[in-house]
């Protein structure tokens, strides 16, 4: 490393209280690491350690961890990592389009300055927002070997972006790069994304975004209303000359980013050799949820604001919830026929759907597990990465909103994506990814209650009575009341043929008429802008929210993040042997009386 590397490193290892020299000494330590990892190429040198040891503030056992990612995750990012390589065709068809250029200056805060914006008038359609991933990926491996990566400051001029390009932009794209490449591998220090001629549809992909990131991060996207807002926030000297600035003009930081590309790229022919042979890894590290291979979370920005909001309905609060957690906790260590699959956000969800009753709660939790056995072609073939996942997601939209409402509930959608339903269309894999939405609903939500919005068109009345009524008994009564305690506040239905209401006398027999004047059946899709808010109705309905489409990415994206949870689900066995004791109340899911109705406030 030459002196003037040699000082910025020295100046930012300051700022979590170490040195340039004792930042050298841990990149020996990670090197003497790495020899024990025989998984691992050993392609890093001394700087790109530094880097790493800048990104984790120093941090020795952060930083291995990162540097296992940077090579583990190329298998779960293929579609980029394998494709980044800027002698491929698509790199200079991207670079005609637009320019996605960095500064080889740093800010006097040491910040890395990236730029955005389209060549023309307009995107080209053929343009495929994977190529900007990639881009970006390739731009970062040369960071890391040859900036100091104290943090990033993007700029983007959308003019020209159209809606159809950013719907492109599906959330799963969103997750990987954001979530999984930057959070997970790179540590992205970003200090701010400044934004100029946004179309107003990107607003409904930033509402996307949120779900993924932390608030904190969400607070440093700022949209300006006009491009000279940009000489306010961007030093003069580096911004460019396309946006007023003093600074070299994005072409000529363009050239500046082929020639380094050029100069290496024998870098990128190796890195598209790397292979990790898991078969040699010595152990896991101890955080292996980094990447979310595991237990990947969606980040709920107002998980305990809104848990204390709950509780205090129930005449208790967020402490006291924490406080009966621990005792559920405690309980369940005494329980040695139940899996250990709960965690503290799961169990804050089974008292608020009980009403804060610990004793309800744990023959809830208990049912949890028990009602596995009851109900097999639900609970153990609901895993989405199973063949009727895609055939049902083919035929219907079912997805729910990432956001509440106002009062707290969980709006959830369902469409025929035809005219007609197929005829293959079956009922049980409703049942099936209804229960997988309530998996992801108990460890990222807050559980108060529901909102269901079916869409009934394309349906015929035989597709209908495919729904026998043992199906209906096993998922409103044994899932939804014996398990979940399912508090519905509505369920409302669009276009609904005459003979579909038949179906409707089906659940009369199961559930009290409290609930079913809770179903409202309404002659018109407009009526759904009285009782949905408009900010949360897709745009299908004529609401300002996201699309079903856009829904169901996020979902999916959800299910990807969760893989290996549904993966561990499909291991739960209970042995009843170990059982200490009969629960108060073992006919809850109906194992021993007739058909119960189903219970709600």
């Amino acid at each position: 490393m030459d002196e003037q590397v040699d000082r910025m490193f020295d100046e930012v290892a300051k700022q979590f209280n170490s040195t340039g020299k004792a930042l050298k000494e841990d990149a020996i330590r990670l090197q003497e690491w790495l020899e024990t990892q025989p998984h691992l190429p050993k392609i890093l040198d001394e700087h790109v350690l530094c880097n790493f040891l800048i990104l984790n503030k120093g941090s020795i056992e952060v930083a291995k961890q990162k540097i296992d990612n940077y090579f583990s995750f190329r298998t779960k990012l293929p579609e980029i990592i394998y494709e980044m390589n800027p002698k491929l065709p698509h790199h200079k068809e991207y670079k005609d389009m637009v320019y996605l250029v960095d500064h080889p200056q740093l800010t006097d805060e040491m910040y890395k300055l990236t730029f955005f914006k389209v060549k023309g008038e307009t995107v080209s359609p053929d343009y495929d927002p994977l190529n900007c991933m990639r881009r970006l990926v390739s731009m970062t491996e040369l960071k890391l070997r040859y900036d100091v990566m104290c943090g990033d400051i993007f700029v983007g001029d959308l003019r020209g972006v159209t809606s159809n390009l950013v719907l492109k932009v599906t959330p799963l794209m969103v997750y990987k790069v954001v979530v999984v490449l930057y959070e997970g591998v790179i540590s992205s220090r970003l200090k701010a994304v400044h934004m100029i001629n946004v179309p107003p549809v990107l607003t409904k992909l930033l509402t996307v975004v949120k779900s993924f990131i932390k608030p904190k991060l969400f607070e440093r996207f700022y949209v300006h209303s006009e491009e000279d807002a940009l000489k306010k926030v961007i030093p003069l000297n580096l911004l460019p000359t396309d946006f007023g600035g003093q600074g070299l003009s994005l072409q000529e930081l363009e050239d500046a980013l082929e020639a380094r590309y050029a100069q290496n790229q024998d870098l990128f022919d190796r890195l598209d050799e790397i292979k990790v042979d898991e078969k040699l890894r010595p152990g896991k590290l101890r955080d292996d949820d980094t990447l979310g291979f595991y237990v990947l979370r969606m980040l709920n920005r107002d998980a305990d604001r809104l848990f204390d909001k709950a509780a205090k309905i129930f005449n208790s609060s967020g402490k006291k919830l924490s406080e009966d957690v621990l005792r559920l906790q405690e309980w369940l260590e005494t329980q040695p026929h139940l899996p250990n699959m709960l965690d503290g956000h799961a169990l804050r969800n089974f008292l608020i759907l009980n009403k804060c009753s610990i004793e309800i709660a744990k023959q809830k939790i208990d049912n949890y597990y028990s009602a596995r056995a009851k109900v097999p072609e639900v609970a153990n073939e609901m895993n989405p990465k199973l063949p009727y996942h895609k055939e049902f997601n083919s035929m219907v939209y079912l997805v729910d909103h990432p956001q509440l409402t106002d009062d707290m509930y969980k709006l959830t959608f369902f469409k025929a994506k035809g005219e007609t339903v197929s005829p293959n269309y079956k009922p049980v894999n409703f049942m099936r990814k209804i229960t997988t939405m309530a998996e992801l609903k108990l460890r990222h939500d807050v559980m108060y209650g529901d909102i269901f919005v079916v869409d009934c068109k394309g349906f015929t009345l035989n597709v209908a009575l495919r729904i026998t009524p043992m199906m209906f008994y096993k998922v409103a009564v044994v899932l939804y009341d014996g398990v979940m305690s399912s508090r519905i506040k509505a369920v409302h239905l669009v276009n609904m043929a005459p003979p579909l209401t038949k179906i409707l006398n089906i659940g009369k027999s199961f559930i009290k008429p409290k609930l079913f004047q809770r179903i409202h059946i309404h002659p018109e899709e407009d009526c759904l802008k009285k009782v949905i808010p408009l900010n949360l109705l897709p745009t299908d309905y004529g609401g300002e929210g996201l699309s079903l489409q856009q829904l169901d990415d996020a979902l999916e994206a959800k299910y990807s993040q969760n893989q290996e949870l549904f993966d561990r689900l499909d291991q739960i066995k209970i042995d009843e042997k170990l059982r200490p004791q009969k629960l108060k109340d073992d006919n809850t899911l109906g194992y021993y009386g007739s058909f119960t109705k189903l219970e709600i406030d």
